[in-house]
C-alpha cells in the first residue's frame, strides 16, 4: 500500500486521474486493514487527486474522511496538511471565510515545513484579495509567502508564490490605470495606489524569478506563468507584444489538468478586451465555454461578457451578462461569509470567524522574531544533534521561553517540533530513492539507522524502506 501512495504522489502533478486510481486502491486496502493512520494518509492522497481534477465535492468528501481517520488514530500532529488542502478546496468553492480559517489553522500544526507554509500563505493571499482588496493580498504575499518560499529553497514553492504575487501586482496595475476588473468592481479605489508602471515593474521582476526555475516548474504552473507574463507585457508594451507569450501559454496547457486551458483562454480574452479587441475577446470566451471546467471562472466570464457586449453595441446581451454576474457576485459574497453549522466542524473552526482579529494575526502579529529565528535555525541545522540550549541561544531567549513559544504558536514542545522537522526531512530524502537509511540518519543528526527507523516508524507507522519504490533495504 505504501508503494501505491508513493506512486500516486509521484503521478499527481502530471496525471491526477492516473494518481486517483492508485490512491483509491490504497484507500480500499487501508479500510480493510482498519488501520486509521494509513486510512488517513490514503484518504488525503485521494482528496488531493480530486482537487487537482477540480472535482471539489469529492475532494471535500475524502478530506473529511482523512480528518476523521487521523482524529481516530490520535494523530493530531498529522492534520496540518489536511487543513491546508481543505483551505484550497474551500477557496475554489468561494467559501472564503472557511478557507481562511482552515489555512490559518493549518499553520498551527508541526507537520508543515517552509514549503507547505508558503503554499498556505498563497491561499491566505487569495482570501485576502476577495475579503479585503488586492493590495492587501500583495502585502501578505510579500511579507509572509515569499520569505517562506525562499526559506524552503523549493523551486515549485518559489514559482507558486512569486507567480501569484505577480498576478496580484498585474491586477493592481489594472486598478491603478482605472481599467474595469471583476475583482475590483464595486470596491472604492484606494488613494494610495502606486502607478501602473511601478506595479508592472515589480510583477516583471517576480516573473523573472519564476523563469530562473523554469526547468522545475510544475506542469500546471507553466500556462499561468506565460499568461501572467503576457498580461504584464500587454499592459506595459501593448497587445501585439504579448501575443508570443499567449501562444506559449496555450501550447503548454494540459488535457490532464482540465483547469489550465480555460484559464489561459480567459486570460487571453481579458487581455484582448483591455486592448479593445472586442470580437477576438468574445471568440476566446465562447471557445472557453465549450470546455468542461470553464464554470470555475463563470463570475469573471460574465463580467467580461458584459463589457464586451456593451462595447459591441449588444445592449440586451450585455444586460443579461451583467445580471448573471450580479447574481454570481451576490452568491459569492454569501458564500464568502458562510460558516459551518454542525457541531463537529464548529469544534474544528469555532462558532464564527473574527475577521479583523484573524487579519491582524496574520499580517500584524506574526510569529515572534525569536520563534522565527529558532525555526530558521532548526531547519538549517537538521544535520546536527540539536540541543534546546543551542536553539534558545541562537534565538536570544531562555529554554523555558522557547518551550512556551512553541507550545503557544505550534501546539507542541520545542523538542517535538525539532523531531517533526527531522522526520519530514528524512521522508523527503527517502522518497527520492537515491539515499540509504544510513545516509539519511547521518544527514539529520541521528547516531544510528536503528534510532532513525524506530522514530520514523513511530511517526509514520511504517519503516523508512517502505517510502521508496522498492521495499528492499540497502
Amino acid at each position: 500500500m505504501r508503494g501505491l501512495l508513493a506512486a500516486a504522489s509521484e503521478k499527481l502533478a502530471a496525471d491526477p486521474t492516473g494518481a486517483s486510481v492508485l490512491a483509491d486502491e490504497a484507500l480500499h486496502a487501508a479500510r480493510s486493514l482498519r488501520d486509521s493512520l494509513l486510512h488517513g494518509e490514503a484518504a488525503l492522497a485521494l482528496a488531493a487527486c480530486h482537487h487537482h481534477r477540480a472535482d471539489l465535492p469529492k475532494a471535500n468528501e475524502f478530506i473529511e474522511e482523512s480528518l476523521q481517520a487521523f482524529e481516530r488514530a490520535g494523530k493530531s500532529s498529522r492534520l496540518g496538511r489536511v487543513y491546508k488542502l481543505q483551505a484550497l478546496v474551500f477557496s475554489m468553492q468561494d467559501r472564503v471565510s472557511l478557507a481562511l480559517a482552515a489555512a490559518v489553522k493549518s499553520l498551527s500544526y508541526p507537520d508543515l515545513d517552509a514549503k507547505d507554509r508558503a503554499f498556505v500563505f498563497c491561499v491566505i493571499g487569495s482570501c485576502f484579495s476577495r475579503l479585503f482588496d488586492v493590495p492587501t493580498a500583495v502585502d501578505l504575499m510579500e511579507r509572509r509567502a515569499l520569505p517562506e518560499a525562499d526559506t524552503s529553497g523549493d523551486p515549485q514553492a518559489i514559482v507558486a508564490c512569486y507567480l501569484r504575487t505577480a498576478a496580484y501586482l498585474n491586477m493592481c496595475a489594472v486598478w491603478s490605470a482605472g481599467i474595469p476588473h471583476s475583482l475590483t468592481v464595486g470596491i472604492k479605489r484606494p488613494d494610495n495606489l502606486a502607478s501602473p508602471a511601478e506595479y508592472l515593474e515589480r510583477a516583471m521582476r517576480y516573473l523573472d524569478v519564476c523563469e530562473t526555475h523554469g526547468d522545475n516548474m510544475l506542469i500546471k504552473d507553466r500556462p499561468y506563468f506565460f499568461a501572467e507574463r503576457a498580461s504584464a507585457v500587454a499592459l506595459r508594451d501593448g497587445y501585439e507584444h504579448a501575443l508570443p507569450f499567449l501562444g506559449q501559454a496555450r501550447a503548454v496547457t494540459s488535457d490532464r489538468i482540465p483547469v489550465t486551458k480555460p484559464f489561459v483562454l480567459l486570460e487571453n480574452a481579458v487581455i484582448a478586451r483591455i486592448a479593445g479587441r472586442w470580437d477576438e475577446a468574445l471568440a476566446l470566451i465562447e471557445e472557453m465555454q465549450r470546455l468542461p471546467a470553464w464554470h470555475i471562472w463563470q463570475r469573471t466570464v460574465f463580467f467580461e461578457l458584459s463589457c464586451i457586449y456593451r462595447a459591441l453595441g449588444k445592449d440586451q446581451e450585455a444586460l443579461r451578462a451583467l445580471e448573471k454576474f450580479t447574481d454570481l457576485q451576490t452568491n459569492m459574497a454569501r458564500l464568502a461569509n458562510t460558516w459551518v453549522d454542525d457541531a463537529l466542524n464548529q469544534q474544528r473552526y469555532g462558532k464564527q470567524l473574527d475577521l479583523s482579529h484573524l487579519r491582524s494575526s496574520v499580517l500584524d502579529t506574526a510569529e515572534p522574531a525569536a520563534l522565527q529565528r529558532a525555526s530558521r535555525y532548526v531547519e538549517s541545522n537538521l544535520h546536527r544533534r540539536l540541543a534546546l540550549s543551542d536553539v534558545a541561544r541562537q534565538s536570544g531567549v531562555s529554554v523555558r521561553t522557547l518551550q512556551t513559544l512553541y507550545q503557544n504558536f505550534h501546539g507542541v514542545s520545542a523538542s517535538a517540533f525539532i523531531k517533526e522537522q527531522k522526520m519530514q526531512r528524512a521522508h523527503q530524502m527517502l522518497a527520492g530513492g537515491d539515499v540509504s537509511v544510513y545516509q539519511t540518519a547521518d544527514a539529520i543528526g541521528y547516531t544510528s539507522p536503528h534510532n532513525l527507523s524506530r522514530d520514523f516508524r513511530e511517526r509514520f507507522g511504517y519503516a523508512p524502506s517502505d517510502v521508496r519504490p522498492s521495499s528492499a533495504k540497502r
